[in-house]
């Protein structure tokens, strides 16, 4: 559209059997003297998405992608080619939008470097330019630049849960399955801690919470305590608590009893006793 620089409203009515009828659009016209060298975007900040899988890089103004100096500008690249991070060499970057870059973060078991909040980005030089729809623009590419990666404004809470028997025989052991507790992104959580409280004597109580802590790596696997640790008669409540690299918790309950009896049948339904939908 070319006109006389300034502000218009314009309506656009359909006619027909169309969905949309006198659609409603505000349109600038600019003066093209003014943008013949538009300045190059500024990166403004660098911040991880609500479930730590992703960094965004925001900028202030509308890029070309990178579209002059990377030819898999409109597709799906390694993140090394315009940015480094830890992790950056085993990331895949993408544009959303002209104002975004996405990376794609990789699992702990792809790479020993993952980012973290705190962490240094930074933006190579003389890799992209000010967007500009004008065939006469003059474009200039960016400068190098670096930003702390930030926390995001509302990560996602994570969810603990420990799938077990409500009693067991005294002939038996416990077995505890954290399993379904899900929420630390792609990355192992940075705390799993269990303490245990109950009815049989504190020094017992102790020494299983050390067990547990001694023999946790994880949420994957089943933890079993064997029956030496145990007590007839006594209750045992189990206190899971995780931990994401967002600094972001949750915890888990269950309660077990041990029964006097020698022959009692072990039965547990294995889930969560909660679920989210998103």
């Amino acid at each position: 559209v070319r006109g006389t620089a300034g502000c218009y409203y314009l309506i656009a009515a359909a006619s027909g059997a169309d969905k949309y009828r006198n659609t409603s659009y505000f349109l600038t016209i600019l003066d093209s003297t003014s943008l013949s060298s538009p300045p190059a975007p500024n990166l403004s900040n660098v911040t991880f998405s609500s479930d730590g899988t992703k960094l965004f890089f925001l900028f202030d103004s509308l890029t070309d992608s990178g579209e002059k100096s990377n030819p898999l500008y409109s597709a799906s690249f390694n993140c090394s080619v315009l940015v480094s991070f830890p992790g950056s060499y085993n990331s895949i970057c993408s544009w959303p939008s002209g104002y975004i870059l996405q990376a794609s973060l990789p699992s702990v078991a792809s790479t020993g470097a993952l980012v973290v909040p705190g962490n240094t980005a930074k933006l190579f030089s003389k890799k992209i330019r000010r967007y500009c729809w004008l065939s006469s623009c003059s474009y200039s590419t960016n400068g190098a630049a670096q930003a702390v990666v930030q926390y995001p404004s509302h990560p996602l809470k994570p969810f603990a849960a420990i799938s077990t028997a409500s009693s067991v025989s005294s002939c038996d052991g416990i077995s505890l399955d954290p399993s379904q507790s899900y929420g630390n992104g792609v990355r192992d959580w940075v705390l799993v801690q269990w303490s245990v409280t109950g009815t049989a004597p504190a020094a017992a109580l102790n020494s299983i919470t050390n067990y547990l802590n001694s023999v946790t790596s994880g949420t994957k696997n089943v933890i079993y305590i064997p029956r030496t640790y145990l007590n007839a008669g006594a209750t045992y409540r189990f206190q899971m608590l995780v931990r994401t690299f967002l600094k972001q918790e949750a915890i888990a309950v269950a309660s077990v009893a041990v029964s006097s009896f020698i022959h009692l049948p072990y039965v547990r339904i294995d889930g969560t006793p909660s679920l989210s939908f998103f």
